[in-house]
């Protein structure tokens, strides 16, 4: 009785917050989509972080080795072909618009 009883609970709350004036809550614009995650990974493999000491950034690993600190997040990422050192997306969006591109030069 005490599930049915709290089942009932979680449905009139979902009931309730979808009829707020805002609706339900919706996701943090960050938010990361399941497509770039893909099935069967976890967030943290694609995951940048960077250790608050010596600022060494690493992918998917929380904990920093050689100053024995928890690093923090940076934002979601991979290795960078080039050079093989983690990156994030904002990173890259951030190199991309700071090019100049052809329609953008003056003549």
């Amino acid at each position: 009785m005490a599930a049915l009883v709290s089942s009932r609970a979680a449905a009139n709350w979902s009931r309730s917050a979808a009829s707020r004036p805002g609706g339900p809550a919706s996701p943090p614009a960050t938010a990361i989509p399941a497509l770039l995650v893909g099935p069967g990974r976890s967030r943290r493999q694609d995951t940048v972080y960077t250790c608050t000491e010596c600022d060494q950034r690493y992918l998917g690993q929380q904990w920093c080795p050689d100053c024995c600190r928890p690093c923090t997040r940076t934002g979601t990422g991979g290795l960078c072909p080039a050079c093989d050192h983690p990156v994030t997306l904002d990173d890259l969006i951030a190199q991309h618009e700071n090019q100049p591109t052809q329609n953008s030069k003056i003549r």
